[in-house]
């Protein structure tokens, strides 16, 4: 196995994944937060189901 890159952008990119999967695992995570406005307008637009 080839070791991990050890740069700036690689350990930043990292630690939002190792965030973001907590927060993802975490059953307390609210699933319907509502989306801003124009989020919701571009979603409808490309076929999205908001």
């Amino acid at each position: 196995m080839e070791p991990l890159p050890r740069g700036a952008n690689f350990q930043r990119r990292k630690l939002l994944w190792e965030i973001g999967l907590r927060i993802a695992g975490d059953p307390a995570t609210p699933l319907d937060v509502p989306l801003h406005p124009g989020a919701a307008r571009w979603y409808r637009e490309h076929s999205f189901k908001v």
